[in-house]
């Protein structure tokens, strides 16, 4: 046990990383106290600067696993401010993903431990809860013209990781650590694709799979057309996240409305936007660029001609 405000108390993480409190010797635990009214708890913990008051909710360490990327956060406290070599973009912990390791974490002036030892106990306690999610879920780094001796060496460690065996209790069986997707600008107009099973990456405008590349020449890109950032996405994830956001079947770059499922791709006004996320929908037609300037013309000749009258 450690102390928070001069109480006995367990810390846990919620998926993604926020705190959360629960006061386990503290008396607002007894749902017959005084101070419930009405269904509402009223909570005499003193606010902390650092952790503001929450309500107390059921203890979740499931996905408080080190993650894998975040490294040398700079601050006075925990593992000191030392360089620990180049960073990888990942999640940390805290709400906002701003705390690098459980240590750190545990290390903030809120908790009160007797000893090192024992806040090392702690760390050590939270990590031997299951997870479902492997630790590469959620690295990302961005290829370039002129980075790939730094970049290249991590995709290779996604892309093996994206290929691992991995036993899922969410997905009720074998799975893969992670599924890889990756952004980037070709011609101009922004893409998408997501890694296969084959090892082959599919475009957002291939339905069809007609068109499939390897993984030298996605990573040429990085060259001839701009950076790709690759990220590792969790099992399941890597359609949705890739090419097809809304999982409607029709992939980003032809879906006249990507962010919400129509499969049918109705756009009564043909302005190219999908009438579900249309804010101005119309069954009639706009007019194309070249009749809205002729009537135009016509409209400023009126114009002239009463003008000079």
């Amino acid at each position: 046990m450690f102390e928070i405000d001069g109480r006995d108390s367990v810390a846990h993480l919620l998926s993604g990383g926020a705190l959360l409190l629960l006061l386990a010797q503290h008396p607002l635990a007894d749902p017959h106290h005084p101070a419930h009214r009405h269904g509402q708890q009223h909570r005499r913990r003193r606010q902390h600067p650092q952790h503001p008051v929450r309500h107390a909710q059921v203890p979740h360490l499931r996905n408080a696993y080190q993650k894998v990327g975040m490294f040398g956060f700079l601050s006075g406290t925990g593992e000191g401010v030392a360089h620990t070599g180049n960073q990888v973009r990942g999640f940390g912990f805290l709400k906002d993903g701003s705390v690098d390791t459980l240590f750190r974490f545990v290390s903030a002036r809120a908790f009160v431990f007797p000893s090192a030892a024992e806040r090392r106990d702690q760390e050590q306690f939270m990590l031997q809860f299951d997870n479902d999610i492997a630790p590469i879920v959620g690295q990302q780094v961005t290829l370039n013209a002129t980075n790939s001796v730094v970049a290249g060496p991590r995709i290779d460690l996604m892309i093996a990781r994206a290929a691992a065996s991995f036993t899922s209790l969410l997905l009720d069986g074998v799975t893969t650590e992670c599924e890889l997707v990756v952004k980037g600008t070709v011609g101009g107009a922004a893409h998408g694709w997501t890694r296969l099973a084959s090892g082959m990456f599919q475009r957002d405008d291939d339905p069809a799979q007609s068109a499939l590349v390897d993984d030298p020449t996605l990573r040429g890109l990085a060259t001839a057309e701009g950076p790709l950032t690759y990220t590792c996405v969790a099992p399941g994830s890597g359609i949705r996240a890739g090419i097809d956001r809304d999982l409607d079947t029709v992939l980003d770059a032809d879906d006249n409305c990507p962010g919400h499922a129509n499969l049918g791709q109705s756009d009564g006004d043909s302005d190219g936007i999908g009438d579900v996320c249309d804010p101005a929908p119309s069954t009639v037609p706009e007019p194309g660029f070249g009749i809205g300037l002729a009537l135009g013309a016509v409209a400023l000749a009126t114009a002239r001609r009463r003008a000079g009258r």
